[in-house]
C-alpha cells in the first residue's frame, strides 16, 4: 500500500492528488522557505538508495535545510531513523566539524521531549547529514485540532514541550528553531507525548564566520520569522539566550490556543520579509482574547477545534492566559520568563487556580508603550494616565472621534479596549477582602460611576460593561442597592442593542439575579423575579457553553442559593453538587472551596451530617491557598454544620477565626460582620450563656441595620434579639424592638417565621414561650389585634404538642 504524500514543511500528511508539496496551513505561512530563501530549493533529481551506513526507505519531505527520509541503519545496531541531509552550499567541513562538537552536548540529552541524535557523516558528493529519532506522529497543532482537544488538554500538552526544552538548557542547548512543525505527537500508552525534533541542528549548522545575509544561510537554518524572538529578527540575530526559546514557545502557546499567529501574517501572505522582521522587533501583539474576539467568524472553526463557541473561547482566554502568553512573547526578554521551566510553573498555576506572576502590565507601562507608538497623540495619551491614577474613566473615545483618518481611529480603538479592560479589572477588584480601605475603595468607585453617566453617553456597550463591573465591585462591598440598579441598567442597554438572546445579555441577566440574591431585601415575589433573570441566563448557556465550562459554576451555585432559601433543599443540592462536580473536575482550588461551603451547609440542613462535614473540611483544607474569603466561608460553613448537630464547643472556633479575619479586613461596621456575630449568638445561646448571646446578636444587629432598618436582614434580627431579651426577663428592650419590627412582619409573615426558628432551635417549647410572649409585649404596645393573632398561634402550638 502507497502511503499518503505529507507536507514537506510540517510532515501533515495531504490528499493523494495535492497540486503542492505543502500543506494549507504550511502553505499559508511565511516561513523561513518561502520568506528567506534566495537559494534554490534542495530537492532529490534521482531515487537515493543509500546515505552511508543507511538504507533508505522513503522520503519523509523537504524543507528549508534540506531532504528528511525514513532510512534503516544496519550496522552497528538495527533500527529505523529519521535522516536529514542538508542543503549541498553548507560548507560541509564547517558544519560537521561543529556539529561533532555539539553532539557531545546533544548526546547528555535525555528527555522523552526530546528526540535523540544517533549520528553525524558526510556523502560522498560532500553533503553532511544527521541520524535522528524517528517519530511517527502528527505536528504538534495538527494532532490537537484533529482530536479537538480543549484548552486544558493543550496546556497540559505544552507543558511537556517546556519540560523537554528545560532539560536542553539545562543542557548547554538552545534549540533557535522553535516551531509546531518541529513538534511531534504520538500517543504513548494511550497517552499523547510530544518529542521536539532538530534540537542543536540550528546551532550546528550556524556558520559563526559567514558574510551571508539574514535573507540567505542565517534565516535558512536559525529561525523561522513568524517565530523568531525580537533578538533573532535584529540585525545580527546573534544576541541570542535561552530567552530566545522562551519567546518561540510562548508564539507556540499562542498558537496553540487561538489558532493563530500573535501577528496575522497568515492572513497578509504578501507581506515582505523585511516588514515581518520588524513588527516583530517594534510592534505590540495584541492579547490572545482580543485576536479571536476579531476574528469575529473567522474564529468559529478554531474554537470549534478547542470544543467551544467563538465567544466562549475568547472569554476563556482572557485574563490569566492572556498574560502568561504576553509575558512569554515580550520583545524586552527582561520581562521575559527567564527560563521554559518558569513558564511552565506560571501555566501550572493557572490550571491550579494558583496566583500567576505574569500579571497585567502597570499603567505606566502600558502609557511608555502608548507614547513610543503614537508619538503625535502623546498629549491626548497623558490623559489615559491621569484617568487611570484617579480610577476615572480616560478619555480614549473622545479622542477617537477627533481623528479622521480611518488607520489611526483603528488603532486608537485597539488602545481603548486594553484601557476598558485594564479599568474593568480595577474595578472589579473592589472586594472587601482583597483592599483593605473599603470606603477609599467606594469613593475611586463613585468618581468612576460619575464620569461612566457623563462621559460614555455615546458608547452605551462600553458604559454597560464598565456598569457591571461597578455593580460587582459595590456589591462585594455591600453596596447591594447601587449594585442592582447598576446591573439593571447594563442589562437594558445590552438587551436594546444586543437583542434578547445574546451572550453578554445573559451574563447581565445573572448579575441581576445575584444582586437580587444578595441584596438582603428580597421576599417571596423578588426570589421568583431572581430565578427567572438565572433560568433566562442558563437557557443562552446552554447554547454557549459546554457541559462541564467552569462558567456554569457561579450561576449552579446561585440557583443552589436561591433554591435553599425558599426551603427547596432537593434541589438546591442538585444544582450546588453539580457546581461542586464541576469545580473539582476544573481543579480550581478557590472557586471549589466556594462551593464546597454552600454544599456542606445544604446537606447539614437535610440531616446529611457527615457528608456535610466531609465536604467542608475538604474545602477548608483548599482553602489554604485560596483567597481570604473563601478562607472566612470555610469556617463559619463548618461551624454551621458543627453547630446544627449541638456541637457547640467545637463550632466556637471556627465562627471566631472567620469573624477575627473579616474584622482584619472589614470597616467596623461593614454588613458582612453580622453573619458571624449572629452566629456566634446562636453558639452562646445553645451552650446555655445568655449573656454572650444577647451582646454578640446586638451587634448583629447594628451592622446589620445597614441594609436598612425595613430590610427582612434587619427586621429578622430585631425579632430575634427582641426574643433574647424577652427570655432573659427585660421586656422594655424587647418591646421597644419588637414594636419597631411589627410593621415589616405584617406585610412579610415569611421574615418572623425564620427569626423563630433560629430563636427557639426548633425546640416547640422554646418557640410556644416566645409566641406567647411576643403577644404579651404586641398587647403593652397597643398592638392588640396583632397580640391577639400570635396567642392563638401559640395556643394552636401548645395544643399540636400535646
Amino acid at each position: 500500500m502507497v502511503e499518503a504524500p505529507r507536507c514537506s514543511s510540517c510532515g501533515t500528511p495531504l490528499p493523494r492528488d495535492a497540486d503542492s508539496d505543502r500543506c494549507p496551513r504550511c502553505a499559508a505561512e511565511p516561513d523561513a522557505t518561502d520568506l528567506l530563501s534566495t537559494a534554490p530549493r534542495f530537492g532529490t533529481t534521482s531515487p537515493v538508495e543509500r546515505i552511508g551506513p543507511y538504507r533508505i526507505l522513503r522520503s519523509l519531505g523537504e524543507g528549508g535545510m534540506g531532504a528528511v527520509y525514513l532510512a534503516e541503519q544496519e550496522r552497528p545496531v538495527r533500527r529505523t531513523v529519521a535522516l536529514k541531509l542538508i542543503l549541498p552550499w553548507m560548507d560541509s567541513e564547517e558544519v560537521v566539524t561543529r556539529f561533532e562538537a555539539e553532539r557531545q552536548a546533544l548526546a547528555l540529552m535525555d528527555h522523552p521531549a526530546i528526540a535523540k541524535v544517533f549520528d553525524a557523516g558526510v556523502t560522498d558528493d560532500g553533503r553532511p547529514y544527521f541520524a535522528m529519532e524517528y517519530i511517527p506522529g502528527d505536528t504538534l497543532l495538527s494532532y490537537c485540532d484533529e482530536n479537538r482537544m480543549g484548552l486544558r488538554e493543550r496546556c497540559e500538552l505544552f507543558l511537556r514541550v517546556c519540560e523537554g526544552v528545560q532539560h536542553a538548557h539545562q543542557k548547554g542547548v538552545i534549540h533557535r528553531d522553535l516551531k509546531p512543525q518541529n513538534i511531534l505527537v504520538r500517543e504513548v500508552e494511550g497517552s499523547p507525548q510530544p518529542t521536539v525534533i532538530d534540537f542543536g541542528i540550528a546551532k550546528a549548522t550556524e556558520d559563526p564566520l559567514t558574510d551571508r545575509s539574514l535573507h540567505t544561510m542565517m534565516g535558512q537554518v536559525v529561525g523561522t520569522p513568524v517565530y523568531m524572538s525580537p533578538e533573532q529578527a535584529a540585525s545580527t540575530g546573534r544576541d541570542v539566550d535561552t530567552r530566545t526559546d522562551v519567546y518561540a514557545l510562548g508564539v507556540i502557546l499562542y498558537e496553540l490556543l487561538t489558532g493563530r499567529l500573535p501577528f496575522p501574517f497568515r492572513e497578509e501572505p504578501s507581506t515582505s520579509l523585511e516588514e515581518v522582521l520588524r513588527r516583530i522587533r517594534e510592534d505590540e501583539p495584541v492579547r490572545a482574547s482580543t485576536r479571536v474576539s476579531r476574528l469575529r467568524g473567522e474564529a468559529e472553526e478554531a474554537a470549534g477545534q478547542r470544543g467551544l463557541t467563538a465567544e466562549g473561547l475568547a472569554r476563556r482566554l482572557r485574563g490569566d492566559l492572556d498574560w502568561i502568553v504576553l509575558k512569554a512573547i515580550e520583545k524586552d526578554r527582561e520581562r521575559r520568563y527567564s527560563s521554559p521551566g518558569d513558564l511552565a510553573a506560571d501555566l501550572r498555576r493557572f490550571l491550579g487556580n494558583e496566583p500567576v506572576l505574569a500579571t497585567p502590565p502597570s499603567a505606566t507601562y502600558v502609557l511608555g508603550k502608548f507614547v513610543r507608538r503614537h508619538r503625535v497623540g502623546v498629549a491626548a495619551g497623558s490623559a489615559i494616565l491621569v484617568a487611570l491614577v484617579l480610577g476615572i474613566l480616560g478619555t480614549t473615545v473622545g479622542m477617537l472621534r477627533a481623528r479622521e483618518a480611518e488607520a489611526v481611529a483603528e488603532d486608537e480603538a485597539r488602545t481603548a479596549e486594553e484601557v476598558s479592560d485594564f479599568l474593568v479589572g480595577i474595578f472589579e477588584s473592589g472586594n472587601p477582602y482583597e483592599q483593605g480601605d473599603t470606603l477609599r475603595v467606594i469613593q475611586v468607585l463613585d468618581r468612576g460611576l460619575r464620569r461612566i453617566e457623563t462621559d460614555l453617553e455615546e458608547e452605551p456597550l462600553l458604559r454597560a460593561r464598565l456598569q457591571l463591573a461597578l455593580g460587582n465591585a459595590y456589591r462585594s462591598l455591600g453596596q447591594h442597592d447601587r449594585a442592582l440598579a447598576l446591573s439593571e441598567a447594563a442589562l437594558r442597554t445590552r438587551e436594546e442593542l444586543l437583542g434578547e438572546d445574546a451572550f453578554d445579555v445573559a451574563v447581565a441577566k445573572a448579575r441581576v439575579g445575584e444582586s437580587i440574591l444578595w441584596g438582603g431585601r428580597y421576599d417571596a415575589t423578588d426570589a421568583e423575579r431572581a430565578r427567572t433573570y438565572f433560568e433566562e441566563a442558563w437557557a443562552v448557556g446552554e447554547r454557549e457553553l459546554a457541559p462541564d465550562d467552569p462558567m456554569w459554576i457561579p450561576l449552579l451555585q446561585a440557583l443552589g442559593i436561591l433554591e435553599g432559601d425558599l426551603g427547596n433543599e432537593e434541589a438546591a443540592e442538585a444544582y450546588l453538587r453539580e457546581a461542586y462536580e464541576i469545580s473539582l473536575a476544573a481543579g480550581k482550588p478557590g472557586v471549589l472551596s466556594n462551593v464546597a461551603s454552600w454544599l456542606g451547609m445544604n446537606l447539614s440542613r437535610q440531616g446529611k451530617n457527615e457528608e456535610a462535614e466531609e465536604v467542608l473540611r475538604r474545602g477548608l483544607e483548599v482553602t489554604r491557598g485560596a483567597p481570604d474569603a473563601n478562607y472566612i466561608q470555610m469556617n463559619h460553613s463548618l461551624g454551621r454544620v458543627l453547630r446544627d448537630q449541638e456541637r457547640y464547643e467545637e463550632a466556637l472556633p471556627f465562627y471566631t477565626r472567620a469573624l477575627d479575619r473579616k474584622r482584619e479586613l472589614l470597616p467596623p461596621d461593614h454588613v458582612d460582620l453580622g453573619y458571624e456575630l449572629n452566629a456566634i449568638s446562636i453558639t452562646y445561646q445553645g451552650m446555655g450563656e445568655a449573656d454572650s448571646a444577647i451582646s454578640f446578636a446586638e451587634r448583629s444587629l447594628a451592622v446589620r441595620r445597614n441594609y436598612g432598618n425595613d430590610s427582612p436582614m434587619a427586621v429578622g434580627m430585631m425579632l430575634r434579639v427582641s426574643g433574647l431579651h424577652l427570655l432573659a426577663g427585660d421586656r422594655d428592650r424587647a418591646a421597644a424592638l419588637l414594636d419597631e419590627a411589627w410593621p415589616v412582619v405584617e406585610s412579610d409573615p415569611d421574615v418572623m417565621r425564620g427569626a423563630l426558628v433560629r430563636l427557639s432551635g426548633g425546640d416547640p417549647a422554646t418557640l410556644f414561650g416566645i409566641l406567647d410572649g411576643f403577644a404579651g409585649l404586641l398587647r403593652e404596645v397597643g398592638r392588640t389585634e396583632a397580640a391577639e393573632g400570635l396567642r392563638a398561634q401559640a395556643e394552636a402550638l401548645r395544643a399540636e404538642g400535646s
